[in-house]
This record gives C-alpha cells, structure tokens and sequence, in this order.
C-alpha cells in the first residue's frame, strides 16, 4: 500500500511527498521494516529508481514507523489501540502551516481504518485528504507486486492448478477520495495541539456540535431539557410547568394559536387538564410528594385562581433562575393588552418532546 500510494502521488498526481509516516501494529511494522527499510534494494529503492525519486529527499525510516496497536491477537481476540498516540500523531502532522497531509486507510485492519478516519475528521484542514486505495483484484495480495514498474514484466501467480501469468501493465491503482466532514473549526486551541486525551477532545468537541443543534429536547423520564449541548435537570412542579409551555408552543395553543398563553387563562378547563396530566406524571410512583395535584382548589372543589397564579410564576421565576435568564429556552414574558402572556420563544419544529 505504501508504494502503491506513492505511484498515485509521485507519478500520477506529480506530487513532492516529503514524508512517509506509518501508524501499525506490532506485526505490521516488522513487515514495513523487513519489506521497505532493511535492505538497500528494496522495492521502495527501486520505485525510486524507476521513476527518477531522490530517495535521500523522501524522509521515510524506522522512526517514522509508529507501533500503535498491539500484538494481532492476545487471548482470541483483538487488543485496542494507543488512541491517545492516534491523536498525538494526527495532531501533530495537521498543525497550522504543516505541509498537507494525504492520509490512507488502506492496508491493515478494520477497526485501524474506522478509528484512524474518526480521529482525522476532527483534525484535518482544508488542504488534507482521507483516501482509500483499490487495485485490481488479481495484484491486491500479491507478494511480489508492489507498484506498476514503467516498463511490463510478467508476475507469476502459483496455484492449485498450476501457474498463472499476470502483465503488470494491467494492474490497475486508483485513490479514492472519502468525504470528510471537518470538525477542526470546533476545537480550543489546547485540543487542537493535542494536549488532551482523545476521550476528553471528544467530549469537548461533541459539545460543540450538541451546541449547534437548534432543537430543545423535553426528557419526561429524566425531569430534563437539553438545549444547545446544555442539560439542565428540574425539579416536579417547575418540570410540569416547563412542559406545559413546550406542549403549547409545539401544539399552538393559546388564543392566537402560537403557544403563549394569557395569565388569565391559567384555569382554562385544557389548561388546568393538562396542568394536572403533567404534574401526576412527573411525580407518578413517588411518595415524598404530599400534594394530591398541582392546581389548587377550594374547599367546594373550585379552582383557586389567585393561588394558581402566584404557583405558575413563582415556577416561571424559578425555571429562568434555573437556566438563566439569558437562556433562549425560558418560558419568557410579554406584556399585551390587558395583562401579560408567557410562552417559548423557540420556533416549535424545533421543540422535541419525550414524554415516554
């Protein structure tokens, strides 16, 4: 694969590669130095020749050869990867005014390719390329193929049922660019110099893209809306009001069907209904909750509006203490003819609810 790719970029695209750099395992890189660096005729010293390289320019030798992965198998099964050596090295060839980087999955294992192009993604510019290499299927595990020379020879291949002959001339090597999509203009510097772990760059970034997301998601199960990679975790009462307003907003109630609702309103027979629907959900199965619902009532079983009223904005209050009062998803306030109106300012395809 290394000859190979370097035939596409030194040959084909007329490419200066200045250096070579291999992430491998164990086994990997004792056949990448038995193969290509211990000997001074090796097919890497004879692409060179053949196509007028100056080895001495191409900075390739065992120091660029990096032992990532263990041994192939320990006990059956596959051993992990150095990940924070990945992100090290990744790191390290895509820092600001590097040369660029064309990085190839082909060759090794699946889980190197999946992980490698993972970590990648996070740190590649706009001048670096994730490529896969294809060659035709008779050459590809072919020992003694190693690039197609300028000049066809004949390559024997030894079967059961005898020997085939292959003209090198029909060798067929074609670079594939993958799609990336780069997520290097989310990082802080400290990540982008790779000098934090893998798992923390990860957790930092998918903040980042969570941020970006413009829905508010509502999690009955959890008592917690999440906004902008931001989870906030409320308590029973203010959960069912903050609910309330979501399912308003999203369903288009109210008297101008957009979800924001008159504090005269508040012991509208629906609004009450779905009140108490919330409040019995959310505190369904658990004792330490001495109320028998959430609207107040008088003793002949009417509702106390003025009680209810102070209950809704003292939950509103606490709901914007909570989130901020900055926060975009607070059930806000506006001031219309006769009174105030409380709603969601968010635009409601964009309000997920999991009331499950």
């Amino acid at each position: 694969m290394i000859t190979e790719a370097l035939f596409v970029l030194c040959v084909r695209e007329q490419r200066h590669v200045a250096r070579v750099s291999v992430l491998t395992s164990t086994e990997g890189a004792d056949t990448v130095q038995n193969a290509l660096l211990l000997t001074n005729d090796t097919p890497l010293e004879r692409f060179c020749r053949d196509y007028g390289i100056q080895r001495s320019r191409l900075h390739f030798g065992p120091e660029n050869v990096y032992r990532l992965w263990p041994s192939r198998e320990i006990g059956g099964a596959h051993q992990p990867a150095s990940l924070n050596g990945v992100m090290e090295r990744v790191a390290a060839w895509c820092f600001e005014g590097a040369p660029p980087v064309v990085a190839c999955v082909a060759g090794g294992r699946k889980d190197m390719a999946v992980l490698f192009a993972q970590v990648f993604a996070l740190f590649a510019r706009p001048e670096d390329r994730l490529v896969h290499l294809m060659i035709s299927p008779m050459f590809e595990n072919l020992a003694e193929f190693f690039y197609p020379p300028p000049k066809s020879v004949t390559l024997p291949i030894h079967r059961a049922g005898g020997v085939l002959f292959l003209n090198s001339a029909d060798a067929q090597v074609e670079m594939i660019d993958i799609p990336l999509v780069r997520l290097r203009s989310l990082m802080d510097d400290e990540t982008r110099q790779g000098l934090i772990s893998l798992e923390m760059a990860q957790q930092r970034i998918q903040r980042e893209v969570e941020s970006l997301d413009p829905s508010l998601h509502v999690f009955l199960r959890d008592l917690a809306i999440s906004y902008h990679g931001g989870k906030t975790v409320l308590p029973p009462k203010e959960f069912a009001v903050f609910l309330f307003f979501a399912q308003a907003r999203k369903k288009g109630w109210g008297p101008r069907k957009d979800g924001w609702i008159s504090g005269y309103e508040w012991d509208n027979s629906l609004h009450v209904k779905q009140l108490e629907e919330n409040y019995n959900a959310v505190t369904q199965g658990n004792t330490s909750f001495k109320e028998t619902g959430f609207v107040p009532r008088n003793s002949d079983g009417e509702i106390n509006f003025q009680e209810l009223k102070e209950k809704m904005t003292h939950a509103i209050s606490k709901i914007k203490f909570r989130l901020g009062e900055s926060h975009s998803a607070r059930v806000q306030s506006r001031s219309v003819r006769g009174g105030k109106e409380y709603g969601l300012a968010l635009d409601p395809r964009y309000i997920q609810i999991d009331e499950e």
